[in-house]
């Protein structure tokens, strides 16, 4: 087989190690698996070989002959391929020398050096006994580290296999060395276990309520029946804030589900966030206050988006504006912003006590409350502003919160305008 069809051989199987790598990083697996690691480093080894004619061998069998490849040519175009992995690739000979980085391991380990010793460039301890022991023993290892950076603290995991040897004038051992970023992993994994942490106390508590007062009930209360109606319209408040919090976690777990997938149907905004507010006129009125609704009559916002994740969005900002907020509330159209080009804004606003500046930061933050007994008293979820933000994100939209204490609260959301081309 000549030189380059096995080439071009290498370089599928490859390509295709990566993809199936990549595929398995996105639907939430840890990492490679130790086979996938080594069989993706093998086939790299080989196409580097094959590519810069490492001491290949020349097809002398019958048939036509091909002019060969200058061996610059070969390396430029293996580096260009090694270039475009998504992963941090980086090579050590033997003498310890890294001979090689891709531009992922410059970005991921930007203070590593090219032809500098490794135990110049890594200073942890556990990736350093990796690799002299592959070296040693040839086997597999990984090791994790961490370094400090503008951003802060980064995990490292720095995954270590031992290259073929190369054919003919080059029997010397080469590790290959693939980093991988685990920061942003490490991240979601705390969200993920703070979520639940967090769902479960708001679950726990209304339930140790209701068997609290059930059991006063079945007790001495089961004769008193001032006490046990009291006792019984608590139970059945209780009861409906756990309902309220079910129906919001299966509905942010929805949103988030389909965030990433545009929506397909469309929809005029403006006459969304219209019935959205005469849904819950009788609400704000029913609490002695009035609802303003300033939006153009003959004026349409038709654009692609889901209509009753968009209503959502209305509903919970009035909601929380109802519940949170004081005095008059209004829901109006506003004026082109420099900081949002392209897009058109629609602004909740109450004349409230207002929100101190560093809470609004964390607003949309699941169970995040300014006030937990008071949104608990309320009836509040804390998950309302959390469902707002993952419904934009879908329709590429985004949420501006303004609030200064005793000067009331307006939130505004961004969507992309119709009438405005990219």
């Amino acid at each position: 087989m000549q030189i380059r069809q096995r080439l071009w051989i290498y370089l599928g199987l490859s390509l295709a190690a990566a993809a199936a790598g990549t595929a398995v990083a996105r639907i939430g697996e840890t990492g490679w698996t130790l086979f996938g690691t080594l069989f993706l480093c093998v086939l790299v080894a080989t196409l580097i070989l094959e590519a810069v004619g490492f001491g290949s061998e020349v097809d002398r069998s019958p048939g036509p002959v091909e002019r060969p490849v200058p061996d610059g040519i070969r390396e430029k175009f293996a580096r260009r391929i090694l270039d475009r992995l998504p992963f941090a690739l980086i090579l050590i000979h033997a003498d310890g020398r890294i001979t090689y980085l891709n531009d992922s391991a410059r970005i991921v380990a930007p203070w590593i050096e090219r032809r500098s010793h490794y135990t110049n460039s890594f200073r942890a301890p556990m990736v350093l006994d990796a690799v002299k022991a592959t070296f040693a023993d040839g086997k597999s290892r990984s090791a994790d580290f961490f370094v400090v950076s503008g951003t802060g603290e980064r995990h490292l995991q720095a995954k270590v296999a031992i290259l073929p040897k190369a054919f003919g004038r080059d029997q010397q051992r080469r590790v290959v060395m693939e980093i991988e970023d685990l920061t942003e992993k490490d991240a979601s994994a705390k969200t993920r276990s703070r979520f639940v942490a967090n769902a479960s106390h708001e679950l726990r508590t209304p339930l140790a309520s209701i068997l609290g007062y059930v059991e006063t009930l079945l007790g001495p209360a089961r004769d008193d029946p001032e006490i046990r109606e009291e006792f019984l319209r608590i139970v059945h408040d209780q009861g409906l804030r756990m309902q309220r919090l079910i129906e919001d976690l299966m509905s942010l777990s929805d949103i988030e589900f389909d965030e990433h997938v545009p929506p397909e149907s469309s929809c005029d905004v403006l006459s969304l966030a219209a019935r959205a507010a005469e849904a819950l006129r009788p609400l704000v009125e029913a609490d002695g206050r009035s609802i303003s609704v300033r939006l153009p009559e003959d004026g349409k916002k038709k654009m692609a988006g889901d209509p009753d994740q968009l209503t959502q969005v209305f509903v919970n900002l009035l909601d929380n504006a109802v519940r949170y907020g004081a005095g008059t509330i209004t829901l109006e159209l506003t004026g082109a912003d420099p900081r949002f080009p392209g897009m058109f804004g629609i602004a909740v606003s109450d004349e409230g006590k207002g929100i101190a500046r560093e809470h609004i930061p964390h607003l949309t933050e699941r169970f995040y409350r300014v006030d937990a007994s008071e949104s608990r008293q309320k009836g509040g979820t804390g998950l309302g502003l959390a469902i707002v933000k993952h419904i934009l994100n879908r329709h590429r939209g985004v949420l501006d919160i303004r609030s200064d204490p005793g000067a009331g609260s307006c939130f505004t959301i961004w969507l992309r305008d119709p009438e405005t081309r990219s």
